[in-house]
């Protein structure tokens, strides 16, 4: 099992002190999370072997100028909870008590308890900085001492660490809401109301949890240089499709990678829309530097209602939404299991997980709607994800009361003929027909490896998230099966640099090359002589696309190894690029590369058109007076119909290799005019007036793998 798990996992919580050693042995990357309930701490009368955290506490909250008391949440009026289907009754506490209302003779007496009935969990409080920095102080000293060896914990995973309730409920008796109410609230708001749980947790524990991230991220002299990592369980499928979850766990950042317990689920998580709402918010996560972690949990039956899966097919049903959602940050166990001696721990060993279907070749899509034949028939959709190496389907459950059974059985018509597998891993005929009951998915390979003809790159793509590093960019020409790349970016010095690569398709989504730096005849010689154009490779590029919207750019500049990852740059209606059969002269969308007219006569300058509703924007790539090569840029607006006109820049900035690439370093100066004047789809006028010296040229579109490529608006 060690052997296993070294090869096929990255991280385990709290696992012991002998097994990270051997784990460790066998993968040095492999990483472990010392666990703590971060909602609530055991107290006494629980066996001492629980109360590390409480006496720590206790110890050492006065060095922080906290009173060890202040680490708890006390009720403010007497009040009766619920908890193991058993009501308890919890004094409440307030300055003067005991009085009525609030009968506790101290405070400890009022301890607001979770989970169970013999009072032992005690509710956390985080409501000051200086209480914050004891909770951080603790988790500090638990990764601070070698596990076994030379081992440290390297994380955090915070169980019960997300934006919903406490474990509790309070027993209304009709006087709601006069019981339940916390003293530490400034207001006493009640346990559990809306009011409670946004100062719980954005001005108590998530604000703990991204202060402690923050704090981590400066590498403080405590942690001697490890980073450390921070992953807080953040179950939240009630909200997920609500701006709450973006403003609690994206915006918040309360932690690395976001632990989403027993979620994703097309049977036991009935909605619609789930599948488009999972993919959306995996996509903010990413674009907001979150990972997530969502195991899913393979549900075979929702009693009362009809209908019921094998554990295999509930295992497919969960490993089909995961592929049809799944974003590059989502971390995927098939099925949560909570230790690998359990008997549903095998669910993670089934050959399913030997299958990769390969890169994504576009988003989530509807692939069927309709209503299905149970009585009352259930309205279902069934979405989609194409892939380069197969096929995802989904059928989320319509809503938490509806059946499964046979009688809600769809069948519909696949993209293409594929063929199914199962849990286990066996192939079955090549179909184009499959029939899903609700709640139900599949999984598909391809008889052949798919290349993504369908999917067109072409564009102008910056670092992801969109404006984290604005100041340079790649343009992508992509006609056939090649990506003609040009990166503006800077050199060593900070001047603006250029390199470009001609990048054939190397199988399914990746495209990769050598990357040269060019030189040439100054902009404003009067005969540009592409004999004078000199290329030195000087590196090799590979770009991976995720979607087609997202990719991951991979580069060796001068012996310098980065990895970007880059997304369409987008300022209005993005155009839909495609090969075409015929010429270009009617397109009335510019995008693309383009260079002098007539094809070929001055090689080795280009400028490239980046263009979105009424607005080109362009980036023009030629060579300085010391025959180096400088790019410009000019956002041309439409002043008349085929006429586009604005402002040239030239850049400086940070080099191609900094880390972090700071865009306050960016300088822009303005430098001239520039204006494109369009007689057909194929050819323009291209005039600037750059440093006093006005050109008027000819330019074309520049093929070099017919029959070009051509972009509709």
């Amino acid at each position: 099992m060690l052997d296993y798990l070294a090869s096929r996992f990255e991280f385990s919580d709290q696992i012991n002190a002998v097994n990270i050693e051997l784990l460790k042995q066998r993968n040095p990357a492999f990483y472990a999370l010392v666990r703590n309930s971060l909602s609530d701490n055991f107290v006494p009368p629980a066996a001492d072997s629980l109360l590390q955290e409480h006496q720590w506490i206790f110890t050492h909250a006065v060095d922080y100028g906290v009173d060890p008391e202040d680490v708890y949440l006390h009720f403010w009026t007497d009040t009766e909870v619920l908890l193991e289907g058993q009501v308890v009754w919890v004094p409440g506490w307030q300055p003067g008590s005991p009085k009525s209302g609030a009968s506790a003779a101290s405070r400890v007496d009022a301890r607001v308890p979770v989970y169970y009935k013999d009072l032992t969990r005690r509710a956390t409080n985080f409501a000051t900085s200086q209480i914050r920095a004891v909770h951080r102080a603790y988790n500090v000293a638990s990764v601070s001492q070698p596990v076994a060896g030379n081992h440290y914990w390297e994380g955090f995973f915070f169980d019960n660490a997300g934006n919903y309730g406490l474990q509790l409920g309070i027993v209304t008796t009709g006087q709601y809401p006069s019981g339940g109410q916390v003293a530490e609230h400034p207001t006493h708001a009640v346990v559990n109301t809306a009011e409670f749980q946004s100062w719980y947790w954005y001005q108590g524990m998530g604000l703990f949890m991204n202060e402690l991230r923050q704090w981590a991220a400066r590498s403080p002299p405590e942690l001697a240089g490890r980073p450390l990592r921070i992953m807080p369980n953040v179950y939240n499928l009630p909200y997920l499709d609500s701006p709450d979850w973006q403003k609690a766990y994206l915006d918040l950042h309360p932690g690395d990678t976001l632990f989403q317990e027993y979620e994703m689920n097309p049977v036991r998580d009935s909605s619609r829309t789930y599948p488009s709402t999972i993919f959306q918010q995996n996509s903010r996560a990413r674009a907001a530097g979150i990972d997530l972690f969502q195991p899913g949990l393979s549900v075979t039956a929702q009693a009362p209602y009809a209908g019921s899966y094998t554990l295999a097919e509930a295992l497919m049903n969960t490993l089909s939404l995961h592929w049809v959602t799944r974003t590059p940050n989502v971390v995927v166990l098939g099925h949560q299991a909570n230790t690998v001696t359990g008997t549903d721990w095998q669910q993670n060993q089934s050959a399913i997980f030997d299958i990769d279907l390969g890169a994504a070749l576009g988003d989530p899509y509807v692939l069927a709607t309709g209503t299905d034949a149970h009585s009352p028939g259930y309205g279902y959709t069934v979405y989609a994800r194409e892939f380069a190496c197969g096929l995802s389907i989904v059928r989320q459950r319509g809503a938490s009361d509806q059946d499964m059974d046979a009688s809600t059985s769809v069948t519909v018509t696949l993209p293409r003929p594929y063929i199914p597998v199962d849990a286990d891993g066996n192939r079955y005929p090549e179909t184009q027909q499959w029939t899903l009951r609700n709640g139900q998915g599949q999984m598909f390979v391809s008889a052949t490896v798919a290349t993504p003809p369908s999917i067109n790159y072409e564009g102008l793509w910056w670092n992801s998230p969109a404006g984290s590093e604005s100041g340079w960019g790649i343009n992508l020409a992509h006609q056939g099966d090649v990506i003609f790349a040009s990166w503006f970016t800077y050199d060593a010095t900070g001047k603006a640099w250029w390199l470009i690569m001609s990048a054939p398709n190397k199988g399914g989504d990746r495209f990769s090359g050598t990357l040269y730096h060019m030189t040439g005849p100054a902009f404003d010689e009067q005969v540009f002589d592409p004999a004078q154009v000199s290329a030195s490779a000087v590196g090799s590029g590979l770009l991976g696309f995720v979607d087609a919207n997202n990719a991951i750019f991979t580069y060796t500049v001068d012996g310098i190894t980065q990895v970007k990852n880059i997304t369409r740059e987008i300022f209005g209606p993005l155009p839909t690029c495609s090969s075409i059969a015929a010429g270009n002269s009617f397109a009335t969308n510019y995008q693309d590369l383009w260079w002098r007219s007539p094809a070929g006569s001055e090689s080795g300058w280009g400028i490239n058109l980046t263009h979105q509703g009424d607005r080109i924007f362009a980036t023009w790539f030629t060579y300085d007076h010391d025959r180096t090569p400088m790019w410009l840029s000019v956002t041309a607006d439409r002043t008349a119909p085929a006429s586009y006109s604005g402002t040239l820049y030239r850049t400086s900035g940070p080099p191609f290799n900094a880390v972090p690439f700071d865009s306050s370093k960016i300088v822009s100066s303005q430098v001239g005019t520039a204006a494109f004047r369009f007689g057909d789809g194929n050819d323009a006028l291209f005039e600037s007036m750059l440093y006093g010296v006005h050109r008027s040229i000819p330019i074309t579109r520049q093929v070099f793998q017919a029959p070009g490529t051509v972009c509709a608006n």
